[in-house]
């Protein structure tokens, strides 16, 4: 697929509809875990802005050129539509006094995240490639615009973002974005039609949506041996001289 063509579709409705949609689905997942945190209206909304728009911020201050000034600027429809889930949220919440400790609850957040995730990843793909980027720059565009969402999510709520500790997730955007580059190709070359090119878009959120149910269901990790574990030198310590009854924390011990 020639970026020139992927950008006449970028500019339309539908993409509009579906950008919309996906910050929307992946903001609702942010706001579901103020309410959790005993957050306000105004640390909800702030929260799900962060997650919903916070990638695609970072992504196209990296593109540049068409893509600024940013997106959400020029058009509202993004933060009326992280406004109106959180309301929704904030009046569920205050109705129901036991609303975020039901199986629901907790069922929609993990779908919110794994599908808007899914959406933002491949439209942030899309992007990458319309605005006509080497390939290497799509699975990061990719990556960039769900995961950099939940990265400064995790900052505003002095989160160390688990995503760095050995859990896969940006890992499986930046896949997304690759079977995205491989499906353009067949599309153009067999095809080349605005409904398969929408099947080789819906073939790439699908796949992602899959990889995130299945690392999930299973807990699939990184490796231990890939990660490397430190310990301070007091602990070494303790764990060599176990007779001793303490052990005095200075602030030398900490590399």
């Amino acid at each position: 697929m020639k970026p020139a063509n992927l950008s006449e579709l970028l500019q339309g409705q539908v993409f509009h509809a579906l950008i919309v949609l996906a910050v929307s689905i992946y903001a609702l997942n942010a706001i579901l875990i103020a309410v959790e945190a005993g957050y306000d209206l105004w640390g909800r909304f702030v929260l799900g802005c962060l997650q919903g728009l916070g990638g695609g911020t970072i992504r196209d201050f990296l593109i540049g050129g068409d893509r600024m000034p940013l997106f959400y600027t020029r058009d509202p429809a993004f933060l009326i539509a992280i406004f109106s889930v959180t309301a929704v949220v904030s009046i569920l919440a205050a109705t129901k006094a036991d609303f975020h400790q039901s199986a629901a609850f907790q069922t929609v957040k993990r779908y919110a995240d794994i599908c808007g995730f899914a959406l933002l990843a491949t439209l942030g793909a899309c992007i990458g490639v319309a605005s006509g980027f080497a390939w290497f720059w799509i699975p990061i565009f990719a990556a960039l615009s769900c995961a950099g969402g939940g990265a400064l999510r995790d900052i505003a709520i002095m989160k160390a973002p688990t995503t760095f500790r050995g859990v896969i997730f940006e890992e499986v955007a930046a896949f997304g974005g690759l079977v995205l580059l491989a499906a353009l190709p067949i599309d153009e070359h067999f095809f080349s039609t605005d409904v398969s090119l929408a099947i080789a878009v819906g073939f790439t959120v699908a796949t992602i949506i899959a990889l995130r149910i299945t690392i999930l269901a299973y807990n699939i990790q990184y490796p231990q041996w890939l990660l490397y574990k430190t310990r301070h030198r007091h602990e070494a310590t303790a764990t060599l001289d176990p007779d001793r009854k303490s052990t005095r924390l200075n602030s030398s011990h900490i590399p």
